[in-house]
C-alpha cells in the first residue's frame, strides 16, 4: 500500500511534531534531520546506540499511528521490515 494522500503541509507538520515530541521524551539531543521520500537522516547526540534505535522505532510507530488517526484507517503499513 501507499502512503495515504493528504496535504503535504499537513504531513510535514505531523512528522515534525512526532520527531520533536519523541526527542523531548527520550532525553537526547536532536541536532538535525532530513526526511526523504524513502528514508530519513538523523544527527543525534545519544548516550548509547540502543537509545538511537529506540528513538527511530518510536518515531516510526508514532508517525504510523498519527496517519492512521488522520485518515481514519484501522491498519496501515508504512515501513519495510
Amino acid at each position: 500500500r501507499r502512503l495515504p494522500s493528504v496535504a503535504m503541509d499537513t504531513t510535514n507538520l505531523l512528522v515534525d511534531s512526532v520527531i520533536h515530541r519523541t526527542q523531548r521524551d527520550s532525553n537526547m539531543t536532536l541536532c538535525r534531520y532530513f526526511w526523504m521520500g524513502n528514508h530519513v537522516h538523523f544527527l543525534l547526540i545519544v548516550q548509547d546506540s540502543d537509545q538511537a534505535v529506540g528513538f527511530v522505532m518510536e518515531v516510526k510507530k508514532k508517525v504510523t499511528e498519527s496517519l492512521k488517526r488522520l485518515c481514519g484507517l484501522k491498519r496501515l503499513s508504512l515501513w519495510e521490515t
